[in-house]
């Protein structure tokens, strides 16, 4: 070999310099693609906050926060009003649907599906919400966010399940009546965390 001649060519040096430039782009772009986290989501177990759904009621115009909404007898937890036991009925005296169950659970578990949600409100029971225009209901959904509403002869509720962050969840139902006062109830719940075996 000519001394005076160097050691790789002008070729070799040209692909030595493309694989050096890939290498280094795929460090800068690895962070991007492998580092990202998951996005939260509605899924999970969510537990009651008692003290923060208090805080965060709206003020009604007369009577307490559950005034006017047609389940029974309840108790109060924590400032909560509560059911003093779980209601079976599909519909109350009037004929219209009975009140949601998220207005009345502790906790609840919360497992999305491609086309619905189902939703577990522990001992009052399950509930799928299809999305769409489903027997009268609209529901719509996304990773983190739920809303759903149906309209009968009396008044239209509406509820709306919200991530403020990935731990903390808040539920809207208003209560809009065909005569009288519009009402708002809001809970707030927070995750469960798996324990560790």
């Amino acid at each position: 070999m000519d001394a005076n001649k160097p050691y790789l060519t002008i070729p070799s040096r040209k692909l030595v310099i493309c694989l050096v430039l890939m290498f280094a782009g795929s460090l800068v772009m690895a962070p991007n693609t492998l580092a990202k986290p998951a996005k939260p989501s509605l899924s999970g177990h969510w537990i009651l906050d008692v003290d923060e759904s208090k805080r965060i009621q709206p003020k009604q115009k007369t009577g307490g926060f559950l005034s006017g909404i047609t389940s029974g007898t309840t108790v109060s937890v924590g400032g909560i009003p509560l059911p003093r036991s779980s209601s079976t009925a599909k519909q109350d005296s009037t004929g219209s649907p009975k009140d949601p169950d998220v207005v009345f659970c502790k906790a609840m578990t919360i497992t999305p599906g491609q086309d619905l949600i189902r939703i577990d409100y522990s001992e009052l029971g399950a509930k799928s919400f299809h999305k769409g225009k489903v027997r009268g209901r609209s529901t719509n959904f996304s990773r983190s966010r739920l809303s759903t509403s149906y309209e009968s002869t009396s008044r239209k509720v509406s509820q709306k399940y919200v991530l403020e962050s990935a731990d903390k969840l808040v539920v809207t139902v208003t209560f809009k009546p065909k005569s009288g006062t519009r009402r708002v109830v809001k809970k707030v719940f927070n995750r469960q965390q798996l324990e560790k075996s």
